[in-house]
């Protein structure tokens, strides 16, 4: 059956015509992900429900009974992926000994049914997600199933003009969730509302007013999202890239945004040659400089490193973003012990200098390395003399990846590292944290980075990837401790050049949108850098300067609440502008006799709307100026202070330290009226900063 019979038949027939595929029952009642039958199966076989799914799956369990589990797995196939998501939950959020033995004979059976990565991809993507959007995640989970309901309510319907745009209406919601969920990092329920968005978008659903840019957008993002999660063999797959080839046959593609829109960039379809697979050797760090790499932590100033929080002899931690991590414990008072995942122990004394660490991670157990170091009684927090140096109740060890994976493709070396310490070498979806020094409700990313040939400096990890002459995809295997690698055929590129108005930045990497959403280019590696056509945005940046661990000054940027973005024409080369001017964005409130201006909500802004935080001996300490209305110079009330003193940083926090304290100033002005204005005479990064007026609304 060609692909062109495919698109031409309706979906249900589609389904049936595919082996493995599940139909849903459209003539059961609407619920949450409503039923499902398999083709070929006997009529007697009644659909369960969700909830009775999962009742049966949870009486298997208490029985260990995994060949049942396995059995409702396999043809229940949706629902069991929902059941998992949903124990995996628990895992991720809720960790104790009863979840870990709960999931125990689910684990086992998925093993036998499908023996994939799924179940570690999605516990690994929760356990990472911060608390401040698993509240908006769940809720996106709840709109995504009322909206489906809609949508099999809208099937039950005769066709018509108004069902179809009914039906296209709900597909538009469902992409939009899907993207949402993108965002926060659900993968799974993306993977499902992009999925039913193609659907209800259908020519088989809505005739003449199909969507078919939609429809490319959608089963595009699900097949990535979907090979991303272990689910490269689902059964929603061979229809989806079926459809997907057909409309690119037809010159229907992911990056076709809609006719006449100016910046349209119709990303091309790629074309892979054959795949080989290189496998790695591991290479170690020992010392944090000894590769120039991308990233805010990758430098001598150990006490901006991650730390290692160990208390009173016996404590123990591990890596925060790995599933399978090393375990770290203090053994004595001046001694650390670090047990590898395959078992091995070694112990290392604190020595007050930067110590290299090997040992194992992950399952099954990979080499993995980190220095560490601990504080003095004569280190500097932001320019203030503070004594870091342990003590019986507290061992503090500053940590920093250096794990790197060595393959050669023909002739030229790459070495992957594992900057962002989740355990695999080429993460193409990095971790975010929201670090001390970055505003509240922003993130700072953790990259992998990789040298390439005889390059001094290592450039962001991504998927697509020049590699001397050629354009490679590159897929860690096994933890990234081996790559698949595959020529992309007939690439089209064009150019990116950074146009920075301001200090020099050491890094500034944008990502791709749509397909190219895996693939990371640093615009500071050459005047003009080469990239697949298709449209960007500023991912990460970053500037450094000194080498003595005291004397480093640098700062990060993020991209802005609303990024600008930069389209890539075939053999073009587009500009990418940042830097002056500059703003400083932040909050105040005020009442009838004073103004505080709130010193932590204070961020440098640039042209693009960019944001630079984490500014390390460069902090801001702003004069205050407060007018009414929008009249006047204003009048002056002096500068924001700083912590200077280590009785202050104590009382404050460490954490404190990076912005101004809290100023409050008399307020001669109605509340409604005041207008504030902060003023930086001299900054060591940025030179003269000056915000705009704010008010309160």
């Amino acid at each position: 059956m060609t692909t062109r019979s495919l698109l031409s038949l309706p979906l249900g027939l589609v389904l049936l015509a595919l082996p493995g595929v599940y139909l849903l029952d459209q003539a059961s009642p609407p619920a949450v992900a409503n039923t499902v039958t398999a083709p070929g199966s006997s009529q007697d076989d009644e659909p369960l429900s969700l909830a009775d799914y999962k009742a049966a799956i949870q009486a298997a369990a208490k029985k260990f009974d995994t060949r049942t589990i396995e059995s409702l797995l396999k043809k229940r196939l949706e629902f069991g992926q929902r059941t998992a998501v949903d124990l995996l939950e628990n895992v991720a959020w809720r960790p104790n000994e009863r979840n870990t033995e709960e999931i125990k004979p689910f684990r086992a059976a998925w093993k036998e049914a499908f023996d994939d990565n799924f179940l570690r991809n999605v516990e690994r993507g929760l356990s990472r997600m911060p608390g401040s959007l698993r509240k908006k995640r769940n809720q996106l989970i709840v709109d995504f199933d009322t909206a489906y309901t809609i949508y099999q309510n809208l099937e039950g319907k005769k066709p018509g003009k108004e069902r179809n745009l009914e039906l296209k209406s709900i597909g538009s919601q469902l992409e939009q969730m899907g993207d949402a969920m993108l965002e926060v990092g659900e993968l799974y329920f993306a993977t499902l509302a992009h999925y039913y968005a193609a659907v209800a978008n259908h020519a088989e659903r809505v005739g003449d007013d199909q969507d078919l840019a939609l429809v490319a957008r959608s089963l595009t993002k699900m097949i990535e999202t979907r090979e991303r999660l272990g689910l490269a063999d689902d059964d929603k797959m061979p229809w989806a890239r079926a459809v997907v080839e057909e409309l690119a046959a037809a010159g229907v593609t992911p990056g076709a945004v809609g006719a006449g829109e100016p910046g349209t960039v119709v990303t091309p379809a790629y074309k892979f040659g054959p795949a080989r697979t290189f496998t790695g050797e591991f290479r170690a760090l020992e010392d944090p400089v000894e590769v120039l790499r991308p990233g805010y932590s990758n430098d001598a100033a150990y006490v901006t490193w991650n730390l290692l929080s160990l208390r009173r002899i016996g404590s123990t931690i591990t890596f925060s973003a790995m599933s399978d991590s090393p375990k770290v414990t203090r053994t004595k008072e001046a001694e650390f012990e670090v047990e590898g995942t395959d078992g091995t122990t070694s112990s290392y004394q604190v020595t007050g200098r930067v110590t290299l660490v090997e040992t194992t991670a992950g399952d099954p157990p990979h080499p993995f390395a980190f220095l560490v170091q601990t504080g003095t009684n004569q280190d500097y927090f932001h320019e203030v003399l503070v004594n870091l140096q342990p003590n019986v109740d507290f061992l503090g060890l500053y940590s920093l990846p250096a794990a790197g994976i060595t393959i050669d493709i023909d002739d030229t070396p790459l070495t992957v590292f594992d900057d962002n310490a989740d355990g695999l070498f080429g993460s193409v979806v990095p971790l975010t944290f929201n670090y001390v020094g970055v505003t509240s409700g922003e993130f700072q990313p953790d990259i992998d980075t990789v040298l390439i040939g005889k390059s001094k400096r290592a450039v962001p990890f991504s998927e697509f990837m020049l590699i001397g002459k050629t354009w490679s995809r590159l897929e860690p295997q096994v933890a990234g401790t081996s790559f698949r690698v595959s020529p992309i055929e007939d690439l089209k590129t064009g150019e990116l050049a950074l146009k920075f108005d301001g200090p020099k930045p050491d890094w500034m990497i944008v990502r791709g949108e749509g397909s190219l959403e895996t693939c990371y280019f640093d615009l500071t590696a050459s005047r003009k850098v080469e990239v697949p056509v298709g449209r960007y945005v500023l991912y990460y940046g970053g500037f450094r300067e000194g080498e003595r661990a005291d004397g480093i000054r640098k700062a990060m940027v993020i991209p802005g609440k609303s990024p600008s973005s930069w389209a890539v024409k075939e053999g073009e080369v587009t500009d990418v502008e940042l830097g002056k001017p500059f703003d400083i964005d932040f909050k105040f409130t005020a009442n009838s006799s004073r103004v505080t201006v709130l010193g932590e909500s204070l961020t440098v802004t640039g042209k693009a709307g960019e944001r630079y935080h984490r500014l390390w001996n460069l902090r801001l300490s702003p004069e205050v100026q407060i007018r009414k209305g929008d009249k006047g110079k204003g009048t002056k009330f002096g500068r924001m202070q700083l912590i200077s003193d280590q009785n202050t940083l104590n009382d404050e926090g460490f954490n404190r330290a990076w912005k101004p304290l809290d100023m409050e100033v008399e307020n001669r002005f109605s509340t409604d009226a005041v207008e504030v204005r902060l003023v930086e005479k001299k900054n060591k990064l940025f030179g003269k900063l000056e915000s705009s007026w704010r008010s309160l609304n």
